[in-house]
């Protein structure tokens, strides 16, 4: 509750009424006539993640309501000037002494009772990260000679990189997929060169998954990438392969591209 002193007060779930605003009210046992006051009084409820991330079921969530809401009962209660303090537990009197000061509990009943977790439309939890769309992630593979692949399958020294996404829910578990620009190639699990006059012959790019040591493949197999904080990540080498015998090798440019999607399950 915002009480008028500016503090929040968290409500607890007490046998008691919990004091959270006061209104002065000046009692005159002379006057004739009746007096009333206004009294607003807000409150504020948050929904708490009270288990890890990770156990939180997969997809996008829609919170309608909290299983076993508590109710919300407000009471009016006039009582003596220092009698009780704000956030201190307030006992209902049941007498009416001194005589003429109202001692009687106002219970607001019907829609003054508000269902704790079950006001308003529903929540959506967002289970996505931060993708910036056309983004592109450059790996240079540095320049080699023919000799550096003496035979079929032999490969050139491995270049680390990661791809990472920032700003992820809580409930993101995102998983990335690699699509071949240039293919489809013969083997899925090895990307194609720029087909141009000027590119090498004969070769190929491979890459790895350093989470599960996974060759990635480029026929919509789907990797999923690592929660770090409130991002994601995925860490992968490249390197080059030699695909052919020795009369269908051809130096020249080796750029191959690899085009991910980000899918958030």
């Amino acid at each position: 509750m915002r009480s008028s002193d500016g503090q929040n007060r968290t409500l607890l779930q007490t046998p008691l009424p919990v004091a959270v605003e006061k209104e002065p009210v000046q009692y005159d046992s002379a006057a004739a006539q009746a007096c009333g006051s206004t009294l607003t009084t807000n409150y504020v409820q948050q929904l708490i993640l009270t288990v890890e991330p990770s156990q939180l079921p997969a997809g996008k969530l829609i919170v309608e309501r909290v299983a076993g809401s508590s109710q919300l009962t407000l009471y009016a209660i006039d009582l003596l000037k220092g009698q009780v303090g704000f956030g201190s537990s307030v006992d209902i009197p049941m007498d009416n002494r001194p005589s003429g000061v109202c001692r009687v509990p106002y219970l607001l009943m019907g829609p003054a009772i508000i269902n704790m977790g079950d006001g308003g439309g529903p929540i959506e939890i967002p289970n996505t990260c931060n993708v910036q769309t056309y983004k592109t992630k450059p790996v240079q593979l540095g320049r080699l000679s023919l000799n550096d692949f003496p035979q079929v399958g032999a490969t050139s020294m491995p270049v680390h990189f990661a791809i990472e996404l920032s700003q992820c829910a809580a409930n993101a578990k995102p998983v990335i997929t690699f699509n071949d620009k240039y293919g489809p190639s013969a083997n899925p699990t090895v990307l194609t060169l720029e087909p141009t006059a000027a590119s090498a012959q004969g070769f190929g790019i491979v890459m790895n998954n350093e989470l599960t040591r996974q060759v990635i493949r480029y026929d919509g197999a789907g990797y999923v990438m690592k929660r770090a904080g409130e991002g994601a990540k995925i860490p992968l080498s490249v390197h080059y392969i030699r695909l052919s015998s020795e009369e269908a090798l051809r130096a020249g440019a080796a750029y191959g591209a690899a085009e991910f999607t980000f899918t958030f399950p």
